[in-house]
């Protein structure tokens, strides 16, 4: 699967020919350059020569970094943080893209693709059917909830593919593609101890998509449960962030306005409810029964699902609901 998607060829040319044009850009247009932060490792190292793929990074430890609590979720300070920095990366992207496109051609192929449909089923599906055996006798979810997710575990693999694709009107960047809280590291101030600090890791799942795709991979998988109802906040920090650094880099016309960019979360939707159906409860699972993802890939496993994620899962069903996400059908159809 690794060798197919070839998505260490992909992290490399981010880390050692983007992430640096990124930061160059974002630098010269600022006005305190020191102010200025990475939002990567530096590359030091690669030979992508399968199956001796070596890629060696900056330790980001020795700079301060640490990661976050995998099962308690991101408070607000955090959230607000990564969403400031993804809005300055995909802007920076956005530009740059315009700039020099030739630079993205290794991103614009499809990393969801028929080639990996199996493995993708395999995830999607059988992660999928895992939650539904689990959830069967639990009164808390609700029939309709679960013929949904019924449907949408037949048609997961094929929307994720469909829709992943770059779609000529979306606000297209170059998406992190695995953005939650275990791909990035903090840096704390010693003298407050809150969070100043942040970098983002594991450029694997990379592509030129809708910025909607990372937005509901974090919202979905990373945020503090007690956050839930406030992911407007959060977007739309997200989206000022994206008009100051648009407005800063001398590109307003690429920025698109708020009702655009929630009209393409809303398109993009059913995305957000597979991610929490699959992706979250890996997030959340406890530290002493995490599964052997080869395994899960293969169907020989499945996650056990925490307390924690149910409980999660049962406050997400009302929202999705509310946004209309639980439409499978609409969202086939579209």
């Amino acid at each position: 699967m690794i060798k197919e998607s070839n998505v260490f060829q992909r992290e490399s040319d981010v880390i050692s020919k983007i992430a640096p044009r990124v930061y160059d850009i974002l630098q010269k247009a600022s006005e305190d350059r020191k102010k200025t932060q990475p939002f990567a490792a530096k590359c030091i190292y690669s030979q992508l020569e399968y199956p001796d793929v070596i890629i060696v990074l900056e330790d980001l430890k020795e700079e301060g970094f640490r990661m976050a609590e995998r099962t308690e979720g991101l408070d607000m300070d955090h959230c607000l943080l990564v969403l400031r920095t993804l809005a300055k990366y995909h802007a920076a992207t956005a530009v740059l893209y315009e700039q020099d496109p030739q630079l993205f051609e290794p991103f614009r192929e499809n990393l969801y693709n028929n080639k990996l449909r199996q493995d993708l089923n395999n995830f999607y599906e059988g992660n999928i059917n895992n939650l539904l055996a689990q959830i069967e006798n639990l009164p808390n979810f609700q029939d309709k909830f679960k013929i949904n997710l019924q449907k949408l575990s037949e048609a997961a693999v094929d929307y994720v593919i469909k829709s992943y694709q770059k779609q000529d009107g979306d606000f297209n960047v170059l998406t992190h593609g695995d953005l939650w809280l275990n791909n990035m590291m903090f840096r704390y101030s010693e003298s407050t101890g809150r969070v100043q600090d942040i970098r983002f890791v594991d450029f694997q799942l990379v592509n030129v998509t809708s910025a909607a795709f990372d937005l509901h991979y974090f919202l979905s998988t990373s945020p503090s449960p007690n956050l839930l109802k406030k992911h407007d906040i959060l977007i739309e920090e997200y989206h000022k962030t994206l008009e100051e650094t648009f407005a800063l880099l001398d590109h307003k016309h690429l920025h698109p306005p708020i009702e655009k960019l929630k009209k393409e979360l809303d398109k993009k939707g059913l995305f957000a409810v597979i991610i929490a159906c699959t992706l979250l409860p890996f997030v959340l699972v406890e530290h002493s029964k995490v599964p052997d993802i080869d395994k899960v890939l293969k169907n020989e496993e499945g996650v056990k699902f925490s307390k924690k994620y149910l409980e999660t899962l049962e406050k997400m069903v009302p929202i999705f609901e509310e946004k209309g996400w639980l439409d499978v059908e609409k969202f086939l159809k579209e």
